[in-house]
């Protein structure tokens, strides 16, 4: 993974970013949406975000355009051909009545991201402490979501009591409990 950690056994995923922007009109009940998620196995994304319904200034102009952000899982060996990958994600939109199908789309963005996830594995607390054992010899404090490996307890509140957390250890000696 590293020059300083070349034999870590850590598992992950990879993830793909896809960005369409769209001239409005937007579909109604996604105006106040943040989010939604989708478990559903035949959809090719899992999440997508309104990123135009947080703040206009993230489109070109706010009373024409309008945009969503998908999330699409990946194994870390899958093929990416994002031409497909943009022509699926605009097919499941419209499916979804994410998007209609006369809108019309300005602009596609893709994104590949080798490291999207990490996967516990039965092996990986082992490699953490090993990981950290070497990293901290190099004043290296790896915590949070990503940095911890350790996404199924590490969201947002978790991850800001980890990095008090490692703070005070440094500072003071404290132990850390997350």
């Amino acid at each position: 993974m590293s020059k300083l950690l070349p034999s870590l056994n850590l598992r992950h995923s990879k993830v793909i970013l896809v960005g369409i922007g769209m001239r409005r009109p937007q579909p109604e009940f996604t105006e106040q949406l943040s989010w939604l998620y989708f478990p559903q196995p035949d959809i090719i994304f899992y999440r997508c975000t309104f990123l135009s319904n947080f703040n206009e200034r993230l489109t070109p102009n706010a009373v024409l355009f309008w945009s969503v952000l998908v999330e699409i899982g990946m194994r870390v060996d899958q093929h990416v051909d994002e031409q497909s990958i943009i022509e699926r994600t605009i097919g499941d939109l419209m499916e979804h009545g994410i998007i209609y199908p006369t809108s019309k789309i300005e602009s596609t963005w893709v994104h590949v991201l080798p490291y999207g996830y990490p996967i516990p594995t039965l092996g990986r607390d082992d490699e953490l402490q090993k990981a950290h054992h070497v990293l901290e010899k190099e004043n290296i404090y790896s915590r949070g979501r990503f940095g911890g490996w350790r996404y199924e307890v590490a969201n947002q509140d978790h991850s800001f009591t980890m990095g008090t957390e490692v703070v005070d250890s440094i500072v003071y000696g404290a132990e850390e409990t997350v």
